[in-house]
């Protein structure tokens, strides 16, 4: 006999509706024990790599200034790309909190929206994860995303870009605190 593993997370319409249906469901005031260290953990190293790609986006930032022309798209393009792995970072952790500790990730054409709206939000027993204002300013690296992956390179206005590089560095200071107390939560309630 073969058996076919696929992860979760990837799974999608009625299939997924299956698996959903088979998790007992929750006692209302019960939460979900999710082993929560781990999960720390896991979003602990995320925002590492996004660390990593802030520190990147700031040095192409100053290297741009200073640059040949002929080699200002290329940075150009650069920082772009690690602002969309900036937003991937955090769309990561937030696909983490919604799968262990929500027991729901959203599915279907919108799900990037759906995610950020359900992590701004109380959701069962947990607080929200995000605040609305940082909710905005991820719907807005989420729209430049967007633009990235599906209208491409080629249409990209480097001002737009710049402007979302220049807030990178606090709108993560916000998240980061966010994510702080969020992760307090947890350890609070894994005692």
């Amino acid at each position: 006999m073969t058996v076919d593993l696929v992860e979760y997370e990837k799974c999608k319409g009625i299939f997924r509706e299956r698996i959903q249906k088979q998790i007992a469901p929750i006692e209302k005031g019960v939460i979900y024990r999710v082993n929560r260290s781990a999960l720390i953990q896991r979003i602990s190293d995320e925002r590492g790599l996004i660390e990593e790609s802030i520190e990147k986006i700031l040095k192409k930032l100053e290297k741009i200034k200073d640059a040949p022309i002929e080699y200002k798209e290329e940075i150009e393009m650069a920082i772009a790309k690690n602002l969309v792995d900036c937003y991937r970072g955090v769309e990561t952790i937030f696909s983490h909190i919604a799968l262990d500790v929500d027991l729901y990730t959203p599915d279907g054409s919108k799900w990037h929206k759906e995610l950020l709206m359900q992590m701004a939000e109380p959701y069962a027993d947990r607080q929200p994860v995000i605040s609305h204002e940082t909710l905005e300013l991820l719907q807005e690296l989420l729209e430049f995303r967007h633009v990235y992956n599906h209208i491409y390179e080629q249409r990209l206005v480097y001002e737009k870009t710049e402007k979302i590089a220049i807030q990178i560095e606090m709108t993560y200071n916000k998240i980061s605190k966010e994510l702080d107390t969020f992760i307090e939560f947890l350890k609070k309630e894994n005692d």
